[in-house]
């Protein structure tokens, strides 16, 4: 307002203040033209807008403690009025605002807009620890800009955040600061130092990104220590939808073994998933990392299927490399299960949230060992046990299966049976698909019965594969072959004797036969030496059990014998030694009477020295007798003693030893 003055007089008097306008001469300091604009309880240091239309005054006891008001000098109205009390005197700042004293307290009253009081408000500027007077001095915006000056550098509760899916922004506004002064509010800015134009117009969604912090004083419309920042750090994600690939510890229990470090690289298995939504189009596809982890982000709501495939392209088809197999999928948090369909496929119902846990086993197929074996000493229908090459076969995941013990790994399934020969397994025949759990080798057994098999090769062949821990079989059946070598001539060959009135009788068998010619039978007195003394044709093919008989007459000694088997080509091989030991029975001794009460009578018809004993039936000797028989026999009497009833044995030796005679008596 060139060449005016505002002049304010108030008086002690309750309503004697004046506040007026008048020209004013710079040149000569002459006042003049003098026009009074308000009355009353006013006058105490007003203020005037920029454009000296409106005046700002307080209208109160004496002029000084009173309400804030804003003159329209050409409506000539009042505009605003504070609703703050105990106003003093004001000024107009160097920054555009009109400042209030207020009486006693640690703030000022400010105006916005003293040119336009129509769109300009009243606000607060702290000066604590400071407290204002009656009126204010004319450096008001220097001491506004030393509170600003003064005030701390913030310090934030925490440095840095993230947002939390389904959020894809974070709140500034949110953040706390610790050392907040009194009439300063935190900005938040774009860059340092803080200012008007790097302040950011909506910190209450930031995504990621460096941010800073200022402190405002709103009075004083400045930045507290020239704009000094504390640095925010924002981080942004969005929801994602993720797993591990493990590969399967191999149990027969359909789940997804997350445990015992089985998420290892599998890459070798698969490398890619994809999201395929409901109308079966691949939305996203992801690689799987070495260690097993995938994610996908960004992602919109709804239905997927998530499959595991070997196309870096995508692939709505679950695809695994060569041996490799699915052994379980599914969300582990909801269900440790899996789907219960090892496909690799498994349903995704994706919501705004972070999901994962869609995790899926993988793992390969055993393999199986071809096995080819040579039988000897094969003989028609009897088992052949397959136990110097037992069944045998490997899994990555389990190990080596197959041994000549029992093991619990060991599982095999007998794909094809031989078609010329019996397959049994502890001694049952086997099926075609028999699940053999807990081989042991010495059990599994082949049997031929026809003739022309032997010595064939190969002589029998089945197929079976490996079936692992986790159920999966290998990719296919591997052959077992058998091969039969030469049989042998004969088998079975034993020789048995004994003596049949004055005869020897002779009689030998064999189980098998193959290309035999004759027996030569042979006789000795010591079984040192022995003399042919007959000839018997052999059966020359036989796979049955053949019996042979031979009688050697007038024989009245002990004598051994044995028997030679010639084959055709030359070979031959004996029997056992049979031995028939002459007879020392003596005929004609009897024990009368038999029972008896008191007194025996031993009859002996041959002369010589005998030794009678007597025993219970326990084998204890409770009696014996030495007695001389002359020529002609004799009739010996016996007595019993004190044996109580019951039955005894006599023995009867001759003077040689040789046991002539063993007769059961009764004591009664």
């Amino acid at each position: 307002m060139p060449n005016k003055v505002l002049i304010g007089n108030y008086a002690n008097t309750s309503s004697t203040g004046t506040v007026g306008v008048a020209d004013f001469d710079r040149a000569t300091g002459t006042i003049s033209n003098y026009v009074e604009e308000r009355t009353g309880q006013v006058g105490y240091a007003p203020a005037i807008s920029p454009n000296g239309r409106y005046i700002y005054y307080t209208d109160g006891n004496e002029g000084w403690l009173g309400t804030g008001r804003i003159y329209d000098r050409v409506d000539r109205v009042i505009v605003k009025s504070a609703s703050t009390l105990n106003l003093g005197g004001c000024k107009l700042a160097p920054d555009g605002k009109i400042y209030w004293a207020r009486y006693n307290q640690s703030a000022l009253i400010t105006f916005s807009n003293p040119d336009d009081p129509v769109n300009g408000d009243f606000g607060t500027f702290s000066i604590a620890p400071a407290s204002s007077g009656f009126n204010l001095p004319n450096n008001t915006y220097w001491a506004c800009e030393q509170v600003c000056s003064f005030s701390p550098v913030p310090v934030l509760q925490t440095i840095s955040a993230s947002s939390t899916c389904p959020a894809t922004t974070v709140n500034l506004t949110a953040v706390n600061a610790t050392n907040l002064p009194a009439g300063f509010e935190v900005t938040w800015h774009a860059a340092t130092p803080a200012n008007g134009s790097n302040k950011l117009a909506n910190p209450s969604a930031v995504t990621t990104g460096t941010y800073y912090a200022a402190y405002f004083n709103t009075g004083g419309n400045c930045y507290g220590n020239s704009g000094a920042t504390a640095t925010f750090t924002v981080t942004t994600t969005t929801c994602a939808i993720g797993g591990q690939v493990f590969r399967d510890a191999g149990l027969p229990d359909g789940l997804i073994n997350t445990s015992g470090g089985n998420a290892v690289s599998v890459t070798s298995g698969a490398g890619y998933i994809s999201l395929v939504n409901a109308v079966n189009v691949v939305n996203k596809t992801t690689t799987i990392a070495a260690d097993g982890n995938y994610s996908f982000t960004g992602v919109a709501p709804g239905n997927y299927t998530a499959v595991i495939h070997n196309v870096p392209a995508g692939s709505t088809s679950a695809i695994l490399n060569a041996g490799w197999v699915s052994t379980s999928e599914g969300n582990i948090n909801t269900n440790a299960a899996g789907d219960g369909t090892p496909d690799g496929k498994t349903m995704v119902a994706f919501v705004a949230a972070n999901m994962q846990g869609i995790n899926f086993g993988i793992q390969r197929r055993p393999t199986t060992t071809a096995r080819d074996v040579t039988a000897s000493d094969i003989l028609l229908n009897q088992p052949i046990v397959l136990n110097t090459q037992p069944l045998q076969g490997s899994d990555p995941e389990d190990g080596a299966y197959g041994s000549l013990g029992l093991s619990a790994n060991n599982r095999f399934r007998i794909k094809g049976l031989p078609a010329n020969a019996q397959l049994a397994y502890n001694n049952l025949p086997v099926a075609v698909g028999q699940l053999i759990t807990s081989y042991e080798a010495d059990k599994l057994t082949v049997t031929f019965s026809d003739p022309g098999l032997l010595g064939q090769s190969p002589a029998a062949t089945f197929n079976y594969t490996v079936v692992d821990d986790a159920g999966f079989e290998s990719a296919a059946p591997v052959n077992y072959i058998v091969r039969t070598g030469t049989p042998l001539p004969a088998t079975g060959l034993a020789l048995s004797a004994r003596q049949s009135g004055k005869d020897h009788a002779l009689t030998w068998k064999t189980n098998t036969e193959f290309n035999t010619q004759s027996f030569l039978i042979e006789s000795s007195i010591d079984g040192i030496a022995f003399e042919n003394i007959g000839q018997q044709p052999a059966a020359g093919i036989s796979y049955r059990e053949q019996f042979y008989n031979f009688t050697v007459g007038n024989m009245g000694a002990t004598r051994y014998y044995r028997v030679l088997l010639q084959d055709k080509d030359g070979t031959s091989r004996y029997s056992n030694i049979a031995v028939v030991k002459q007879s020392t029975i003596l005929e004609g001794i009897i024990v009368y009477p038999n029972p008896a009460p008191q007194q025996f009578t031993l009859y002996i018809p041959a002369a010589g020295s005998y030794q009678v004993s007597l025993f219970d039936m326990q084998g204890k000797m409770l009696q014996t007798n030495k007695i001389i028989v002359p020529e002609g026999g004799m009739a010996v009497p016996l007595s019993r003693g004190s044996l109580p009833p019951g039955v005894y044995q006599m023995t009867i030796q001759d003077g040689s030893g040789n046991r002539v005679s063993a007769q059961k008596i009764i004591v009664n």
